[in-house]
């Protein structure tokens, strides 16, 4: 039986609501957001579906609740996690994971990597919410990083039967993670914006960065040195151009934006 179900949607300066499961309602800002889920745990064939599955009724009996919470502040997030009805007095394993939850456990994919680099799966460059649970089966971890997570690449925690970096996957709960690309995140060098993406106000566009043909950049956006703005980008009135400054064909910048000198 599912628990219900809370989300967040990130969304640049516009609140959303909605609900879903037990009723409750979702809430995101420009610059900061906040996902919810929680859920009871079911066998994979259960005949109601439940976005938290158990694969070993022992370790996650079935009716065991989860919670899982994301908030992000700027650039900024942290996650908790919180357990009731898992056997007592057991070191469990957890960590957030690519894909969502699946009746095979594999479903899930590998871990969320902050640096996809396989020689790093560490805690630092992971999201592990390791945790040991009391007498009652209750259990909780909270984890805080300097970082958010990409759109799309984080969709759930799985649960294994130890704690570490492996172990047997026991529990899996699908959870639509927030992207930490809210305004005031940085775009790293050599970032594309494809075509029609629109760069709401307060982002950084590091140097290196392109912005395709119809993007538009929004005001009080500093596009730094080296980045170009593309043929059949609009340019607004007042626009401000550096010494030196370059601007290609029929590009340009909104209001109050910043071309950076050699551009």
């Amino acid at each position: 039986m599912v628990a219900g179900m809370v989300t967040g949607a990130l969304a640049a300066a516009v609140l959303a609501a909605g609900g879903g499961g037990a009723g409750g309602t979702a809430e995101s800002y420009a610059q900061s957001y906040w996902v919810r889920a929680a859920a009871s745990f079911s066998p994979p064939m259960a005949f109601v579906a439940s976005p938290a599955l158990t694969y070993d009724l022992k370790l996650v009996p079935a009716a065991a609740t989860v919670v899982v919470e994301q908030r992000g502040e700027g650039r900024n997030m942290t996650v908790s996690l919180d357990v009731e009805g898992l056997a007592p007095d057991h070191a469990y394993g957890a960590h957030v994971h690519q894909k969502p939850c699946g009746a095979d456990p594999a479903a899930a994919g590998g871990h969320y990597q902050h640096v996809v680099d396989p020689e790093r799966a560490t805690a630092e460059n992971e999201v592990w919410l390791d945790f040991t649970t009391d007498a009652a089966g209750v259990g909780t971890a909270t984890v805080s990083k300097a970082w958010g997570v990409r759109d799309g690449e984080a969709r759930s925690v799985v649960i294994h039967d130890a704690p570490g970096g492996a172990g047997k996957r026991v529990g899996c709960v699908t959870v639509p993670f927030a992207s930490g690309g809210a305004p005031g995140a940085v775009t790293s060098p050599g970032v594309k914006a494809s075509p029609g993406v629109e760069t709401t106000p307060g982002t950084e566009v590091s140097p290196g960065a392109t912005v395709a043909p119809g993007a538009e950049v929004s005001t009080g956006v500093e596009v730094s040195p080296g980045v170009g703005a593309a043929p059949g980008a609009e340019t607004a009135p007042g626009v401000a151009t550096a010494p030196v400054g370059e601007v290609a064909p029929g590009a340009g910048a909104a209001v109050g934006a910043k071309t950076s000198a050699g551009r």
